[in-house]
Parts: structure tokens; C-alpha cells; sequence
């Protein structure tokens, strides 16, 4: 993929939040990396892309810049 086409990143270390924001089929993956928190506890830090609307022409209809979250991380679920 041309990165180029990345319209906007997020960057989120819960592997089902990552697949919300896939599952739009306009986000894609660019990478993964390890790391530890403050307090020592290890976690994945997952980077994903935006490729912008679907349609150009009409993005208010588009969602997928704001998937909807896994209702056990306490996100607001519509």
C-alpha cells in the first residue's frame, strides 16, 4: 500500500479495538510494536491507518473514521 493514501493514524494497544476500527474496511494495518507501560506491564501497540471516505463526494455518510467500539472497553455504544 502507498502510504500516501493515509488520510489520518491512530495508534491503540487492545487487539478487539484495533479490529473495530478494520472492520470498516477503510481502515488498514501499518504496524505493530512491544512495549511496557509505567508500571512495567507489557502491551502491543497496534498503528492503523484511515484511507479517507468511501465517497468523496458524500462524506457525512461515510462512518468508518469512527468505527463503533467493543462495548466492553466502556466506549459509547450507539
Amino acid at each position: 500500500m502507498d502510504n500516501s493514501q493515509v488520510k489520518k493514524l491512530v495508534e491503540v494497544t487492545e487487539p478487539d479495538e484495533a479490529n473495530a476500527y478494520l472492520n470498516t474496511g477503510r481502515w488498514v494495518f501499518i504496524g505493530d510494536a512491544a512495549g511496557q507501560g509505567s508500571t512495567g506491564a507489557p502491551y502491543h501497540l497496534y498503528s492503523l491507518g484511515w484511507l479517507g471516505p468511501a465517497d468523496p463526494e458524500h462524506p457525512e455518510e461515510d462512518k468508518s473514521e469512527f468505527p463503533v467500539p467493543p462495548a466492553q472497553y466502556g466506549w459509547n455504544v450507539e
